[in-house]
């Protein structure tokens, strides 16, 4: 039986944390092309230049896993008495709420979940496209959350300032902006590479531990291995060209069947003339060069 190894990338912020997680995958897998590369996602600079040396190396990018993201809960308030484990954030007089930014002046949450995860695909579509063949159909899958299906697409108050309650509606919020990011992606770019977002399902990684500590502790029965929760993002990975006739371009995907992006009674539903808009927001906080790298993509 012929087996297929992949080489993959991993592109951590924590380079202790990666090599550890690399030698991992390396002795589990007895893979040896697994490389770190080491980024912040949150920082536009960081994405910039690890994009910017992959580009130039000339490798090939047949698939692209966005799997980073953060709840910054103890980032939520600025000069606030709460501590790290709490979940209310503090409000200014002008009832905006105080919100922890990144030395480049984004808001932490968004600038991981939804500036950094559109920053790094837009960077990385030339490869993408260019690897994409009648063998292998290059493919973007974004690990959203179900969480989002409550939440409308919000483009006016992206930094959260308006938005009360804990880091999870925070992040509910911006996994939508995934959701309609990949659709947005999906209309412009459907010829050449397939776009899809998921669901993982709830999983007892350490970052739900620190983030949800509710649900890892008292109820860890409704949590999923790690291995369960990556399920259908390597299922997608790994689909034939055939196979991947079948899967709908912009579609949400939980246990590896197509599912609903939106509840009927909660209103969530947008034209795509928003998206765009959102999209635009997030070129001009990115820049002039970023937008080029994304236009010359297309």
């Amino acid at each position: 039986m012929f087996i297929y190894r992949a080489t993959v990338y991993c592109v951590c912020r924590s380079e202790e944390k990666g090599l550890k997680a690399v030698e991992a995958i390396k002795e589990s897998t007895k893979n040896e092309r697994v490389h770190l590369l080491k980024a912040d996602l949150s920082s536009i600079e960081s994405v910039r230049q690890v994009c910017t040396e992959y580009r130039e190396s000339g490798k090939p990018l047949h698939v692209l896993v966005n799997n980073a993201g953060g709840m910054f809960h103890q980032h939520m308030a600025k000069d606030s008495n709460v501590d790290n484990k709490g979940s209310h954030s503090t409000e200014q007089n002008d009832g905006k709420v105080m919100r922890a930014r990144t030395p480049e002046g984004h808001e932490l949450n968004f600038a991981t979940n939804t500036l950094g995860t559109y920053h790094l695909t837009q960077q990385l579509l030339i490869p993408l496209k260019k690897s994409s063949s009648d063998a292998f159909k290059s493919r973007v899958i974004t690990v959203s959350s179900g969480g989002m299906l409550a939440e409308k697409l919000e483009i006016e108050d992206l930094y959260s300032e308006k938005k009360r309650g804990d880091a999870l509606l925070v992040y509910a919020a911006q996994k939508r902006h995934q959701v309609a990011l990949t659709e947005y992606w999906a209309e412009k770019h459907n010829d050449t590479v397939t776009f899809v977002s998921m669901h993982p399902g709830w999983v007892g990684t350490p970052g739900v531990e620190k983030s949800l500590p509710y649900l890892y502790y008292n109820h860890p029965n409704l949590l999923r291995t790690v291995e369960q929760g990556a399920d259908t993002a390597v299922w997608l990975s790994c689909l034939t060209n055939e196979k991947m006739k079948s899967i709908t371009a912009g579609a949400f995907y939980h246990d590896r069947r197509e599912s609903v992006k939106h509840l009927c009674f909660r209103d969530t539903r947008y034209k795509p003339e928003k998206v765009a808009e959102l999209a635009t927001k997030l070129d001009s906080m990115l820049g002039q060069i970023d937008t080029e790298i994304g236009a010359n993509a297309i």
